[in-house]
């Protein structure tokens, strides 16, 4: 029986937890590389998948037997698995189901006709994604099968955990280095003040202060010294080593160009759409934290897909205003879609949600701007939208880092 799918709280749920997890898609393929094989020679099907799904997309990271890497939520099958009752869902002949047969990999190459699904979970909380199995022949699995691939699924959600405490872990690590620079920087002038001072004590001390007086400054004087050597090693270290956590954890503007590029040119191609990433040079070596600003970016980009028509534009703009006490990291997404009128704007500054129909009839599931408004309040930003109807959008958003 296949499950109504509709859209519900666990979406909203879902979406705040992968936001949390901040995962860069491209960029874990290699730690669930062999489970999609795995899964193959289990279940003898063609074709596995191990899927994440956001609110617009599902992002396979790990594929066997199919060169796949995204793919519009709404033309997927595992949108059912994730909404099913049961733990997992099988399907023994999809072209006999309307919501199916019309889908192009049933339609054609490679024409499958066999689906089993699982969902996974982070910490049990809310299904993330889906592991699947596919064949292009009806072959109904037996319980042993299905049973070794929810252990598979088990082995998912563990390297999905542990995936997550290393990134918590190395935030951790980040904070302490940062503590500890500012400790070292902030001990440097006091103690170089006692130097100065002692200093000034012995060279007078000769004639006007006992000897003891003397020993106890020399004292100062060489503890003092000992400590400045100290936080000039800690910083010297932080120099040369830098920090491999911090550095995983930073951006510039070309490598989040690259990202963007990467995630969502596909989409924008496969729409007709053309894309454009523009990086403005000025400033453009400067780091900032990744954090959150792909789920930011991955949100207004695909709105911009969903709702530019075939053969139409979109522009991202990415660059730095850099300032005296903090830098500012811009970026603006204008498109030539069909726009929004002031009423529809009104609704979003209210954090209202509506759902619509995209230009190419994608589904609209209600959360995607006032999504990226709590994400971009988090990081103390401001986000900005100015829309013609029948015209285009432009959204610029601002986020400070130091």
């Amino acid at each position: 029986m296949i499950p109504n799918y509709t859209i519900n709280s666990t979406d909203s749920e879902r979406m705040h937890l992968l936001a949390q997890l901040d995962l860069d898609y491209s960029a874990i393929q290699t730690t669930f590389s062999n489970i999609t094989e795995l899964a193959a020679k289990i279940s003898g099907c063609r074709i596995s998948l191990l899927n994440f799904i956001d609110q617009n997309t599902q992002w396979s990271v790990a594929s066997y037997g199919m060169d796949i890497h995204q793919t519009s939520r709404q033309d997927t099958i595992c949108k059912f698995t994730l909404e099913g009752e049961k733990y997992d869902f099988e399907v023994l002949d999809l072209s006999d189901h309307s919501h199916f047969n019309n889908l192009q990999f049933i339609r054609s190459n490679p024409e499958l006709k066999y689906y089993y699904g699982i969902p996974f979970y982070f910490d049990k909380r809310v299904a993330l994604g889906t592991l699947c199995v596919m064949d292009n022949v009806s072959k109904p699995l037996s319980d042993e099968k299905k049973n070794l691939l929810k252990l598979v699924v088990k082995e998912i959600e563990e390297r999905l955990l542990l995936l997550f405490n290393v990134s918590d872990l190395e935030e951790q690590l980040t904070q302490v280095e940062r503590k500890k620079t500012k400790l070292a920087h902030d001990i440097r002038g006091p103690l170089g003040g006692i130097i100065s001072l002692s200093e000034v004590v012995k060279s007078e001390g000769l004639k006007n202060s006992p000897e003891e007086m003397l020993e106890y400054f020399d004292a100062i004087h060489h503890s003092s010294s000992t400590m400045i050597e100290l936080a000039t090693d800690i910083l010297t270290k932080n120099i040369k080593n830098g920090s491999t956590s911090k550095d995983k954890r930073l951006f510039d503007l070309y490598t989040l160009k690259e990202k963007v590029n990467q995630l969502y040119a596909p989409a924008a191609l496969a729409k007709s759409i053309e894309f454009e990433v523009e990086v403005n040079d000025l400033n453009s070596e400067k780091k900032f934290p990744k954090t959150k600003l792909l789920q930011i970016l991955g949100n207004l980009v695909s709105n911009s897909i969903k709702f530019t028509p075939a053969f139409g534009r979109i522009k991202v703009n990415l660059a730095i205003t850099a300032k005296e006490h903090a830098n500012l990291l811009r970026i603006s997404i204008e498109d030539s879609g069909i726009g929004m009128d002031t009423m529809q704007i009104a609704s979003i500054g209210r954090g209202e949600s509506s759902s619509n129909l995209g230009t190419g009839s994608e589904h609209g599931f209600g959360l995607g701007l006032n999504f990226v408004r709590e994400l971009i309040d988090q990081l103390n930003g401001e986000f900005h939208i100015d829309s013609d109807l029948g015209v285009g959008t432009t959204i610029k958003i601002s986020i400070p880092f130091t």
